[in-house]
């Protein structure tokens, strides 16, 4: 069932990354290099931590939970705006905002896209409405990436065998 999930996860991350290095191409004309790098850089090192956790590597793992630990909060407060996401994002949010009549009116909608992106973030500006949310699909691949780190055999070093001399 580990190298199972392995696969699922490595497919998941490098899928991720290829769709994220595609948008971040779409984007780059228009958004400037500037805007577009972060996303960019997130989007290759899921691209590689994909292939090394296919191949098994040493600390493919614990990049992986990295990767998947910066997917998984988003949020929207006044001044500082955060939202990431790659492949498939599913974000279940509790959102806040003002009504006309000075009262506040709250909504509890899910961002959901396969094959897509999510990625905000501002410094400055005011949001037109708070939001706190989880990424339910990175949070799921970063507890697998944790118990796989701790489950999985590091692979064993090659030992030259001799026969009898």
């Amino acid at each position: 069932m580990s190298l199972t999930m392995m696969r699922i996860l490595a497919v998941h991350q490098i899928v991720g990354g290829a769709v994220g290095l595609a948008y971040g191409a779409l984007y780059l004309n228009a958004l400037g290099f500037v805007a577009v790098a972060p996303f960019v850089v997130v989007s290759l090192v899921s691209l590689v931590a994909g292939v090394l956790v296919w191949k098994r590597h040493r600390n493919a793992l614990r990049w992986s939970a990295v990767l998947q630990a910066v997917q998984v909060p988003a949020f929207a407060f006044p001044y500082l705006t955060y939202k990431l996401g790659l492949g498939v994002v599913l974000i279940a949010q509790a959102q806040a905002s003002p009504t006309d009549a000075g009262g506040l009116r709250l909504g509890f909608p899910i961002d959901m896209r396969v094959l897509g992106v999510a990625f905000e973030y501002a410094i400055g500006g005011t949001p037109e409405q708070m939001m706190v949310g989880v990424n339910v699909i990175a949070l799921g691949f970063l507890i697998v990436s944790i118990v796989l780190a701790h489950r999985v055999p590091k692979p064993m070093p090659l030992v030259a065998v001799r026969g009898p001399a």
